[in-house]
């Protein structure tokens, strides 16, 4: 047993002090660590696949390639999303919008 007011008392409990200071830092770098790894984890994502997802999209787009069946989609007709690069024909478009609403009930 050891004096607390003792040398050998005084210094445990300085080490004590600092290692528990210690750990709240480490717990600190853990967390701010882990937070960076889970951002650079989104951009890879980001730039694996959500960016080649809309580049295909935009062609298909570009193609009048109907989002729903795959067929082409004549000029002058079809419903046309031109923020989401979508075209649909336009039987295929009242298709989806009655099955949305099908399931709504």
């Amino acid at each position: 047993m050891v004096n607390r007011n003792s040398f050998m008392g005084r210094l445990f409990s300085a080490i004590g002090r600092f290692d528990d200071f210690l750990g709240r830092i480490g717990a600190d770098i853990h967390d701010f660590l882990k937070d960076i790894n889970e951002v650079m984890e989104r951009s890879f994502t980001v730039l694996t696949t959500d960016i080649p997802e809309e580049i295909s999209q935009y062609k298909a787009y570009r193609k009048r390639i109907c989002h729903l069946c795959g067929e082409k989609v004549p000029a002058g007709e079809g419903m046309a999303s031109y923020s989401s690069f979508i075209i649909y024909h336009d039987k295929c478009f009242e298709m989806a919008r009655m099955n949305q609403y099908s399931e709504k009930r």
